[in-house]
């Protein structure tokens, strides 16, 4: 255990580190509107790092105390009905973007790890990726990886967010809810 321990520990201070190198270079400071685009990367990055670095001194000062093996005999199904669904999960952001994947990925796991009824996973899923699609597209105006259906429903969430301004701004006056 305290060998996948170190192994993970030091692919967290390399990413950690590499988020905030490149961080870094696009600009992590305070600019004249703002954060610029590197400032939270890289405090995410160093977090990271940080994190990883901890893991690492636990790691190694178990090591001396345990000789454990990573998975025990037997316990291996549960690690593979987390690690496989994510696997597929990341395959399947590249063809049917990240809302969609997202929305069989959290459908899946409660229908088949939660024995939740269909229903409620399909409600759940799919509220919960409008939700994220409203709040990076809309709110955020950051866009993630998307199909055609994404963008069709991207654009109704949009038109019904702008209605929703609107309104807003007829009620209370010019201020914007933001």
């Amino acid at each position: 255990m305290a060998t996948m321990d170190i192994v993970v520990a030091a692919l967290l201070i390399a990413i950690g580190l590499v988020v905030a190198w490149d961080s870094y270079r696009l600009g992590s400071g305070w600019g004249s509107e703002g954060p610029r685009a590197g400032y939270f990367p890289l405090r995410l990055g160093l977090l990271l790092a940080g994190c990883g670095a901890i893991i690492l001194g636990q790691a190694v000062w178990k090591r001396k105390l345990l000789g454990e093996r990573f998975v025990e005999e037997g316990k291996m199904r549960p690690v593979l009905t987390v690690a496989l669904p994510t696997v597929a999960y990341v395959a399947l952001t590249a063809w049917q973007g990240i809302y969609g994947a997202s929305a069989l990925f959290i459908a899946g796991f409660m229908i088949f790890v939660g024995r939740f009824p269909w229903w409620k996973a399909l409600v759940t899923a799919l509220t919960t990726s409008l939700i994220l699609l409203w709040m990076f597209e809309v709110v955020f105006q950051t866009p993630l990886p998307k199909n055609a259906a994404d963008d069709w429903v991207a654009a109704r969430v949009q038109t019904a967010d702008q209605a929703v301004r609107n309104a807003f701004r007829n009620l209370f006056g010019s201020k914007d809810p933001r």
